[in-house]
């Protein structure tokens, strides 16, 4: 069947036995190169699998042709590999030219992994875009020129209506994503210099809200509260009024759930209606049916979040500096077969900075939610009844409850996902768990958070 069984086990052996690691094994390294070439796609895929993170790796790769391998999984595999070798310019490079690719821009796996790779090599991959784009810098400067959605000048003329109150989804915005909004509105005299209040109603999940430029406030991952924000004195003025609301949808619908007398602006006895007509702009979708980079060609949302800003590497020395804290990591793996995490318990400090690699090495999804003390069966219970739930899939199998702390959406086999949070500020045992159907009750643990005088 020509499916090389042979080479594909002496490969996993080899690399069981570590003879490809830092020590190289002269021969053992001829055989797992010339496998890059190999006829069959998952000899091709196992050989790039099994070399190790190291320049020579790097070479060795770059000199064949596996980046361009007509199998998807090999490529995909291959791609991966590149986001753990060793910083290289040349890697950057044909990272850049993969991403020209339609083939690669339109699969939603292969782009995702194209994105994470050419951001581990960013200096080659930026160097190589900005020699295929050379007025791209003129062309920043001019947009980082030009007014921002939240300010007046900003020209919104081909935005589209949504008329609010109104879900996303109700109003044919079927998406999970960041969606802008800007609504004018006119103010009496008497309204100028003065303090006031804007109300927007509870929001489905998290906003920013600013008037005439100026932020007002912002709420993060809750759809119950109302939204209710003071506008300090001289921000209102008599006429046209800018009121810009950012919001972003993660899981499930999305929107501006209430009613529309919730919607106003309040200065001393006088309400302005803020329901009705707002233009709408989608800024980032989520969850689309292929390319994760709607919107946008792949390099250019790469050189939107990378060009001009420090290296992770620097950035982390001025986060260091900065607030003198270090982020807490914990790394947590699902167990193969078990139905379980492989850790039962850590713990962590009050108010400080955790983030979590949630590995899922098994043949199913799982999610990971940290919840408040004492309510694992009030989630557990909310979890269950969104197994019967049509969209339970949508929404990640996530409960929305105020008792859900932190959670990460659904992780598909042999994928990881980073959770990054600051720990609560009261001390407690906190149940993490996995609400996907049927694995609460066996499928959870402990985060206990500890006060800063605990060592």
């Amino acid at each position: 069947m020509g499916l090389g069984n042979a080479a594909l086990h002496a490969l996993w052996t080899m690399h069981g036995l570590g003879v490809l690691e830092d020590n190289v094994n002269e021969e053992a390294y001829r055989v797992a190169v010339d496998a890059l070439n190999h006829p069959a796609a998952g000899v091709r895929k196992a050989a790039v699998q099994v070399l190790p993170s190291t320049p020579w790796a790097n070479q060795a790769i770059l000199r064949s042709q596996i980046t361009e391998d007509p199998d998807p999984h090999t490529r995909l595999a291959t791609v991966l590999a590149l986001a753990d070798m060793p910083t290289s310019k040349g890697i950057g490079e044909k990272l850049f030219a993969l991403t020209q690719d339609e083939n690669v821009q339109n699969d939603a796996w292969l782009a995702k992994a194209a994105y994470l790779a050419g951001s581990r090599h960013r200096d080659g991959f930026m160097s190589a875009y900005l020699a295929a784009n050379p007025r791209y810098e003129e062309l920043q400067a001019q947009k980082a020129a030009m007014p921002s959605r939240e300010n007046m000048g900003y020209a919104d003329d081909d935005w589209k209506l949504m008329k609010l109150p109104e879900f996303l989804e109700r109003s044919g915005l079927d998406i999970d994503g960041i969606v802008w909004f800007r609504k004018i509105i006119n103010l009496p005299a008497h309204s100028a210099g003065r303090a006031g209040t804007i109300s927007l109603g509870p929001i489905d999940e998290t906003d920013e809200v600013w008037v005439n430029g100026f932020r007002v406030g912002g709420t993060k991952d809750d759809y119950q509260t109302e939204r209710i924000y003071p506008i300090p004195a001289d921000v209102l003025k008599h006429g046209n009024n800018l009121v810009v609301v950012k919001l972003e949808d993660y899981r499930g619908w999305g929107g501006f759930s209430g009613e529309p007398e919730q919607m106003f602006i309040q200065v001393g006895n006088s309400k302005t209606s803020l329901a009705g007509n707002w233009k709408y702009q989608v800024e980032r979708e989520f969850n689309s049916g292929s390319s994760p980079f709607a919107g946008k060609i792949l390099a250019d949302a790469l050189m939107e979040n990378y060009w001009n800003k420090p290296a992770a590497g620097e950035m982390n020395t001025m986060l260091t500096d900065a607030t003198e804290e270090k982020t807490q990591v914990v790394q947590i793996r699902t167990v193969k077969n078990e139905m379980k995490y492989d850790l039962s318990e850590f713990v962590v400090k009050a108010g400080k900075p955790v983030k979590i690699v949630f590995e899922n090495p098994d043949f199913m999804q799982h999610n990971l939610l940290i919840v408040q003390p004492g309510t694992l069966e009030t989630v557990g219970a909310a979890a269950d009844q969104l197994a019967t739930d049509p969209q339970g899939a949508e929404k990640n199998y996530i409960p929305e409850l105020s008792e859900v702390l932190f959670s990460t959406p659904l992780v598909d086999p042999e994928q990881t996902i980073e959770l990054t949070f600051m720990a609560p500020d009261t001390p407690g045992e906190y149940p993490f768990v996995c609400t996907f159907p049927g694995h609460w009750r066996i499928m959870q643990g402990i985060m206990k958070v500890v006060g800063p005088e605990a060592s």
